[in-house]
């Protein structure tokens, strides 16, 4: 866990204590010069984002962050902080020992839940912040319950802000999906991690595919590791090895065979069309017109 420098506003659980609360930071961050390198951490961290646009360092991946929103992660699960030169984010974090509610103690391995804030959640939430700051200002014989008490307080708040989520639109939750399966395209198991982050069902999320999508989750991904795979075999000249580490193969012939199941061509004879091309012929595709007919099949 990388602490902020001692002028920052945090406070840190004292040594050999029983608290249930570790660690409690507020206040604005410059992530872009000064960047949260991804680490694992001793509590469950609840993050919640007041204003500002960070990008989330997660899973060696990095995702940008709408405020305001509240985010919640396992021990176990690399986290970090960046961010343009310049932009300050104001955020409120806390860190249990444990969850107190069986929604939140579940939340499956590598995958946190993301929930978007109205105004009023947002206020309630800086309330508890607030209230837990001047407990531990306190720390006296009553901190342990008070501490606990709070803590019951945030989950129900997060159990009910969850619900709100859920009650979102299909068309919302369709372009949420949308945009978290295209920035997570080599995850082993989509469809899990998808209703984890959704705060659904995996039955409702496969519902929800076939009934506004007319598709499955599989075939959505599918479709976007071939996108993504022919844009980093033809643009960027990747190796058919790197592509496949890229999007999450394990082996690299796993990847041509898939690749020839959904495009009926090999990704090394993709990769050739752009070698074989003239000049003229390469300069136009990486201006974005792919003028061969092979491409434009797949």
């Amino acid at each position: 866990m990388q602490l902020p420098p001692r002028d920052r506003a945090y406070w840190r659980a004292p040594d050999r204590t029983e608290l249930p609360l570790l660690y409690l930071a507020w206040g604005s961050r410059q992530f872009g010069s000064d960047p949260i390198f991804p680490a694992l951490h001793p509590g469950w961290v609840y993050v919640v984002v007041e204003s500002g646009s960070p990008s989330l360092v997660c899973n060696r991946r990095s995702e940008p962050i709408k405020s305001p929103c509240v985010l919640i992660f396992r021990p176990d699960i690399l986290i970090g902080w960046n961010d343009n030169l310049q932009r300050v984010t104001r955020f409120l974090i806390w860190m249990w020992r444990h969850p107190v509610t069986t929604d939140i103690a579940t939340l499956g391995a590598n995958v946190f839940r993301y929930y978007s804030l109205a105004h009023s959640d947002l206020k309630l939430l800086q309330l508890l912040h607030a209230d837990c700051r001047r407990e531990t200002q306190l720390l006296d014989r009553h901190s342990v319950n008070a501490l606990n008490g709070l803590q019951r307080t945030l989950e129900a708040r997060l159990a009910r802000i969850s619900e709100s989520n859920s009650s979102l639109s299909p068309k919302q939750n369709l372009n949420r999906a949308q945009m978290w399966l295209k920035q997570h395209l080599d995850c082993h198991r989509p469809l899990s991690r998808l209703a984890d982050y959704l705060a659904l069902s995996q039955s409702s999320v496969q519902r929800l595919f076939r009934q506004h999508a007319g598709k499955t989750v599989r075939q959505i991904i599918n479709e976007g590791r071939l996108r993504e795979a022919q844009w980093m075999l033809t643009k960027k000249g990747m190796s058919i090895k790197e592509v496949a580490f890229r999007l999450g193969y394990r082996h690299a012939h796993d990847f041509s065979r898939a690749f020839l199941r959904s495009s009926g061509v090999m990704p090394s004879a993709v990769q050739g069309s752009l070698s074989a091309s003239s000049p003229s012929e390469t300069k136009d595709r990486r201006s974005g017109s792919l003028s061969s007919s092979r491409l434009s099949t797949l």
